[in-house]
């Protein structure tokens, strides 16, 4: 998980060297990718922060191969693969002589890893939840960063690797457009709202667009706002409200639910980073909102502490107003859940959005630890805050919708279940090896039959969806 990303935004120390930053956090979403002929597993983070995506590869020295939960690729067994030589790079314009294309990057909190550009097919997809095999056409030319070193907590981290999801060139979903998998410059997150143990189900992604069968809500839009030169999902905070009563959803109808704005001086512009696990406010924003915070909870606002089951019920849901599309949101009824016209008549196509205390607070060991911090910079929303919603992040439109949902494929009558064949649960992997000597049996291994290498998932409308998974990690609040 990432650590500590502050204004500083992401440059290039070298030509060849990509700086960003780590924050740690309670858990990270993943999927599989199955890459190469015949197919590895390679699990990767899924991260809208990030746009080179990379694993170890099987010359990797002292990369923690104890703690991943694949082996590492073994480039020599795929008969697709190839690694991308000097001249013909596409994130590295640093070439040692007639090598390859090196490709490095260094965190503020001291990891880093080190490989090289390369390139095989792969396809994305469940390793326990089956979909359905649509032949040759998805499985698509990929290239990604062949690592060979790694230090830090890329060493010890549970996933392989990384999926990167940004707007840059050579992100994943671009990757996947470019080779027609996709129709649409578009892909949705869903993250469950259940604290998922490893291993488990924990929602939903779809590339080329969304699923509104998932949707509880009607979808509505933020204004994806970032510069033109920038890779990440911006977004602006106008406003800032606590509610307290009237549940988790933003669509309340408790008539006693009392609402209080936290007196902001200014908009703020956070990213939206799904691998970031909390989510951070600027430090410019923290002594209005303890404030208000204080004064509604009568305690203060802190890294950890006791509430009991009343007081934890007491708590208030923090709504934020985004700046809304004032092309698409205008279709809505103003009195739709989410958009903004019962708080703020004069913005009514900005789009509310809640974040209850199931998500901004953890529980451990007999105490509450806050997953929702300062510090100074620009913000980010991490993927507590999308949890509960199905996000689509809509690039050619400049736009973000959220919907509120659960995120779950197998919820009896909404209508999706039929989109997954009977033996879901149990399917035998059809290459008869468990994905490369990994810790997972053979009966949860799943990698789809077809007649090249297939494709796991489900294809919708032009849109190929595959399910998440969700590691767990320890959080401490100190």
């Amino acid at each position: 998980p990432k650590r500590s990303l502050l204004e500083e935004r992401r440059y290039l120390a070298t030509d060849e060297e990509h700086i960003d930053h780590l924050h740690w956090g309670i858990g990270t979403h993943y999927v599989d990718l199955w890459v190469g002929c015949p197919p590895q597993r390679q699990t990767v983070i899924v991260d809208t922060g990030s746009h080179l995506s990379g694993f170890p590869c099987s010359d990797c020295v002292d990369c923690g191969s104890g703690f991943h939960v694949s082996r590492f690729y073994q480039e020599h067994e795929s008969s697709c693969y190839s690694a991308i030589p000097c001249g013909r790079c596409d994130h590295s314009e640093a070439c040692v002589g007639g090598g390859g294309c090196p490709l490095s990057a260094y965190y503020a909190e001291g990891s880093s890893w080190a490989g090289a550009e390369c390139a095989d097919v792969v396809y994305a997809g469940g390793s326990t939840l089956a979909g359905v095999a649509v032949g040759d056409e998805a499985p698509f030319p990929f290239r990604f960063a062949c690592k060979t070193r790694l230090t830090g907590l890329f060493r010890t981290q549970l996933a392989d690797g990384i999926m990167g999801l940004d707007k840059s060139p050579g992100s994943f979903w671009r990757q996947m457009h470019a080779a027609g998998v996709i129709a649409d410059r578009k892909f949705s997150l869903c993250y469950s709202l259940e604290q998922w143990e490893r291993k488990q189900r924990a929602g939903a992604m779809v590339f080329g667009g969304t699923d509104d069968r998932l949707h509880g809500t009607p979808m509505i839009y933020a204004e994806e706002d970032g510069p033109r030169d920038s890779g990440w999902y911006y977004v602006t905070i106008n406003r800032i409200y606590l509610r307290v009563g009237g549940g988790e959803s933003i669509a309340s109808n408790h008539s006693r639910a009392t609402v209080t704005e936290v007196k902001m001086e200014r908009q703020f512009r956070p990213i939206i980073d799904s691998g970031t696990t909390i989510t951070y406010l600027p430090s410019a924003l923290k002594g209005a909102f303890v404030e208000a915070w204080s004064n509604i909870v009568g305690v203060t606002f802190s890294k950890a502490r006791h509430f009991t089951a009343e007081e934890y019920k007491s708590l208030p849901t923090i709504i934020f107003q985004l700046a809304g599309s004032n092309t698409i949101n205008v279709g809505h009824n103003s009195s739709s859940p989410g958009l903004a016209s019962t708080l703020d008549p004069a913005n009514g196509h900005d789009i509310l959005v809640a974040f209850p205390p199931s998500r901004y607070l953890e529980f451990y060991d007999g105490y509450y630890a806050f997953a929702l911090k300062f510090e100074p910079g620009l913000g980010v929303l991490g993927a507590n805050f999308i949890a509960g919603h199905d996000v689509l992040f809509d690039i050619d439109n400049g736009q973000i919708g959220f919907a509120e949902s659960r995120c779950d494929y197998q919820i009896s009558g909404n209508g999706t279940a039929g989109d997954l064949p009977d033996d879901y649960e149990r399917r035998e992997h059809p290459f008869g090896y468990d994905g490369g000597g990994d810790r997972r049996r053979k009966s949860d291994v799943y990698s789809p039959v077809a007649r090249r290498c297939g494709v796991p998932g489900w294809v919708r409308g032009g849109a190929v969806a595959v399910l998440i998974a969700a590691f767990r990690f320890k959080y401490s609040p100190v």
